[in-house]
């Protein structure tokens, strides 16, 4: 069985996107490319768990020295 982790990008009122990946790097990497595009946090969710377990707040200085 494959357990997904759930990545949400979102502000205060609205939530701008939802999705589940299979490898802890894909939710990290999304997390920080969501957060950066909607300018809004976006948290990475383990599976089975309500609290977050990594957060991203889409600074683009911090996006661009992980993935370049």
């Amino acid at each position: 069985m494959t357990f997904l982790f759930s990545v949400k990008c979102f502000s205060p009122s609205q939530v701008f996107y939802t999705c589940q990946t299979e490898l802890w790097v894909e939710a990290v990497t999304m997390a920080h490319l969501l957060a950066e595009t909607y300018d809004h946090r976006a948290n990475v969710y383990k599976p089975n768990e309500v609290h977050h377990a990594y957060s991203a707040t889409g600074n683009p200085d911090i996006t661009d020295r992980i993935f370049t």
